[in-house]
């Protein structure tokens, strides 16, 4: 590895590792959103909503993520322009990116929030009438903490491919860490160390979150264990 010419690239390629932070957990956290509103869908008894998000998490799991990116970037400035009524507006590839994983990571996470929410005993909801809980009450209170827990190992491991995933906003010009690694290794004609470089930085992002999933899971096992 071409060690003086990484340090030379060492600003930009942090530069692109902040933008591949940032994007990674802006979708995570809009993918979670939207897949808390699809496990509600799903879980309704209204057949409108089930089928909606049925169709939903049909196609985002069945489409590439990076050609949902290119219809959610090329896409975006027509869908504004004709509820605007404006003249080019123009999406950026930060918000693009972010809502075209955001749609595909969402599509998993219905699954993945509805099975933990079917796994919760019944006798735990059961209990909470007894208390004279109001449902909503039950759901926050009781229903959440146990979904979050079980839901958590699965999570951690779709936001690691949420963040692998970031990769592709490069190719509609977002600067993270692939990108700026391709810039750099045209720039100097050595992409062997500069791509080296990126996959050093995909790795330590990676280790930092699977710690981070470790140490919460560990601290909730902790926690069910003293209520024992």
């Amino acid at each position: 590895m071409n060690f003086p010419a990484i340090m030379g690239y060492g600003p930009f390629l942090l530069l692109g590792l902040v933008y591949t932070i940032a994007v990674s957990v802006a979708a995570a956290l809009l993918g979670l959103a939207f897949g808390i509103l699809g496990c509600a869908g799903r879980l309704s008894g209204n057949r409108f909503w089930h089928r909606l998000v049925s169709a939903y998490v049909v196609v985002f799991q069945s489409l590439p993520e990076l050609l949902v990116v290119l219809v959610v970037y090329f896409s975006g400035d027509t869908l504004l322009k004709s509820i605007t009524g404006q003249g080019r507006i123009g999406i950026s590839p930060f918000l693009a990116g972010t809502f075209a994983l955001a749609l595909a990571m969402g599509a998993y996470a219905t699954d993945i929030l509805r099975s933990a929410y079917l796994q919760v005993p019944h006798g735990l909801r059961e209990a909470s009438d007894a208390l004279g809980l109001k449902r909503w009450q039950s759901l926050f209170l009781v229903d959440a903490p146990q979904v979050f827990r079980l839901a958590l190992p699965p999570l951690g491991n779709l936001f690691l491919v949420v963040q692998k995933n970031s990769a592709l906003v490069s190719v509609i010009g977002l600067s993270e860490i692939l990108r700026q690694a391709q810039v750099a290794a045209g720039a100097t004609h050595d992409p062997l160390s500069f791509y080296l470089a990126a996959g050093v930085l995909y790795l330590l992002l990676a280790a930092a979150t699977m710690l981070t999933q470790h140490n919460i899971e560990s601290h909730l096992a902790r926690g069910m264990e003293s209520r024992r």
